[in-house]
Formats: C-alpha cells, sequence, structure tokens
C-alpha cells in the first residue's frame, strides 16, 4: 500500500514539472511576438545588423512517462488458528460412600378394639286430641253496582264536498296528411312546361270532442257520530269467604328418649420397637487426574502471493517542435514601411521589418 502510495505521488510530481516547463517555452515565444509587435516605425529607418529568423521543425525525442504494473509478491501474514492439545487436569471428586447399621426404631400400628358405649335413641308415641280449627267458605251473593256507558248520537250536518264530473269539450290538433300537388315541370330543350303529380306532407287542424274530469263543489247532510256517557246501574254475583268454627281430631306424635348400651369397633394405635437395618451415606474427597483436551488461539506466519501495483517508468518515442535559426533573405534598396508588420523580419538597413 505504501509503495503504490509513493509511485502514485511521484507520477504527480513529473506531470506538474513537464506542465511547469511547457509552459515557461509558451512564455518565452510570447515575450518574442510581444517584442515585435512593439516595433515602432521610427527604428525602420536606422540601419542595424539583421536579426536571424527563426523556424520551428518537427524532431523526435525520447520521452518517459510512468505506467502502474502489477506483480506478484511474496509476503507473510500472521493468521490467528485454534489448535488442539492434551493436558494433565487434577480435581477433586466427592465421592458418595454407603454403610450398613442396625437402629432400634419404634413402630406405630393400627388395631381395631371392641368398646362398649351408650346412647340415647328417640322413640315416636301418637295420641289422638280434638282440635278446633277455622274453615273458611265460600259463597255466591248478589251485589248492586253502577257503571258508565258510551251511548252513540247520530247527527245530521251539512258537509262540501268536490265531486268530479265528465264533460264533453271540443280539441284542436293538428295532424300530418298526404296529399298529391300538381308541380310545373319546364323541358329545357322545348321550353314547354308540363306538371307533375307529387305527394306532399301537410299539416292540418283537426277537432275532435274529448271527455274531462271537471270538478264542482256540492252540499250533503251527511250524519256525524258523537258518543255521549251515561251512568247505569246493575246487579252482579260477588264471592264472599265466611269464617267457620269446628272440632276436628288430630294424631299428635311426642319424641321420649330411651337410654341404650351398644358395642362398636375402636382404632387403637399401638407402639413396638424391633431393629431395623438403616444405610448411611457419607462422601469422601478424592483427587483425580485426567487428560483433557484444550483449544488455544496462536499466531502463525504463514506465506502468501499477493497482487502489488506499482510505477514503473518507461520510455516512448514523440515529435516536437524545434526553434531553428533561418538564413536571412538579400536585402533590396526601398522605402521604409510606415510601420513594422508583424509577419517579416526587419532590417534597420533596407528598411524591411524582421522579428
Amino acid at each position: 500500500m505504501k509503495k503504490s502510495l509513493l509511485s502514485a505521488l511521484s507520477l504527480a510530481c513529473l506531470i506538474l514539472c513537464s506542465s511547469i516547463a511547457e509552459a515557461g517555452l509558451l512564455d518565452r515565444i510570447c515575450k518574442k511576438k510581444s517584442k515585435a509587435e512593439e516595433c515602432p516605425a521610427a527604428e525602420c529607418t536606422s540601419c542595424a545588423a539583421p536579426a536571424p529568423c527563426m523556424t520551428y521543425v518537427d524532431q523526435v525525442v525520447t520521452a518517459y512517462k510512468y505506467e502502474q504494473k502489477t506483480r506478484k509478491v511474496e509476503v507473510t501474514v500472521h493468521e490467528s488458528r485454534l489448535v488442539k492439545k492434551m493436558e494433565d487436569v487434577t480435581y477433586t471428586v466427592c465421592t458418595p460412600v454407603t454403610e450398613v447399621k442396625k437402629v432400634e426404631v419404634v413402630e406405630c400400628k393400627n388395631v381395631l378394639v371392641d368398646e362398649s358405649y351408650d346412647y340415647y335413641e328417640c322413640v315416636p308415641t301418637y295420641k289422638t286430641e280434638k282440635r278446633t280449627v277455622c274453615e273458611y267458605q265460600t259463597t255466591m251473593v248478589d251485589e248492586p253496582y253502577t257503571y258508565t256507558v258510551c251511548v252513540p248520537v247520530v247527527t245530521p250536518t251539512k258537509v262540501c264536498k268536490t265531486v268530479c264530473k265528465k264533460e264533453c269539450v271540443q280539441v284542436v290538433e293538428h295532424k300530418c296528411v298526404t296529399k298529391e300537388v300538381c308541380t310545373p315541370v319546364c323541358d329545357p330543350c322545348t321550353g314547354c312546361v308540363t306538371y307533375k303529380k307529387s305527394k306532399i306532407q301537410v299539416m292540418e287542424p283537426v277537432c275532435k270532442t274529448v271527455t274531462k274530469m271537471v270538478p264542482h263543489t256540492v252540499e250533503e247532510i251527511v250524519n256525524v257520530c258523537s258518543y255521549k256517557s251515561e251512568v247505569r246501574s246493575g246487579v252482579r254475583k260477588v264471592c264472599k269467604v265466611t269464617p267457620v268454627n269446628k272440632e276436628i281430631e288430630v294424631q299428635v306424635c311426642t319424641y321420649a328418649q330411651v337410654k341404650k348400651t351398644g358395642t362398636r369397633k375402636v382404632c387403637k394405635t399401638i407402639q413396638e420397637k424391633k431393629m431395623v437395618d438403616v444405610t448411611y451415606c457419607s462422601y469422601k474427597n478424592i483427587t483425580k487426574t485426567d487428560k483433557v483436551e484444550k483449544t488455544y488461539c496462536e499466531v502463525v506466519p504463514v506465506k502468501k502471493t499477493i497482487d502489488e501495483v506499482y510505477c514503473e517508468k518507461v520510455p516512448y518515442q514523440t515529435t516536437i517542435k524545434v526553434a531553428v535559426p533561418a538564413a536571412p533573405a538579400p536585402c533590396a534598396p526601398a522605402p521604409c514601411a510606415p510601420a513594422c508588420s508583424p509577419c517579416a523580419p526587419v532590417v534597420a538597413a533596407c528598411g524591411t521589418c524582421c522579428n
């Protein structure tokens, strides 16, 4: 990575230097041209040595440029790898140790035993006794009462109502009628006029009688019914309840407690002693050594081949313009030009301009 960065920096510097050199060459050419353009007309009259004329010739030169290339480079890279190793590990194990001992225990047993007990029993006794009771008897009795009745009353009343009656009315309608009409036709060859029958449709009024319903107001006498309340009296059957006392015979039950003796089964707990084998468990620490596989992470150097980008200086042929002095032209007597021409060299003795 560092090599590629250095090669890129060197290539940028070379391009910068070549651009600066070209800029200096152009600056010198421009200065020469500006000096030639600033030549005044008064100087053409004075005689001086002729200045050499410059021409540009193509010349093949060898230049150098930088090219990026790729090459295979073998480098050493450190990689992490998992390595498994067998190691001796010492550890302590709690091992149970069992031991059988004789122990005296007390065991409880349930035994059913007969037991006598006293209890009381309720014995019923029945007696016949006379009792006075009240009975209710139902009797139907006539009872007078009054009630209100709505009686209808009819009253004749005059009422105006609208009645529709049929009437005949004359109506004019327009109907489409087909008629025959004689139309004059002129013959263009002979100029004779002939009449030709043609049918046309004409709207003609037609009268007809139509029956319509016409409303009329008529007075009529109508019976109007209204209701009037009247109080009337009547007789109805009413149920009345009358209490009546009488004597009846009733069976009366009484209970007497009688003491009795019985036998029942009772569960009793009895304790018995006996010897029992009991297993005791105790723990002992035992040291053991085993081989255990462990995994470690190790950094291992590994050789790898990678692609490296580098810059190489490569020569190449190019054509440039080179300034070469040219031979001056022969002088001829001529009047001095009013001003210098920027296109030709000035010779002071001959009155011509130069660059």
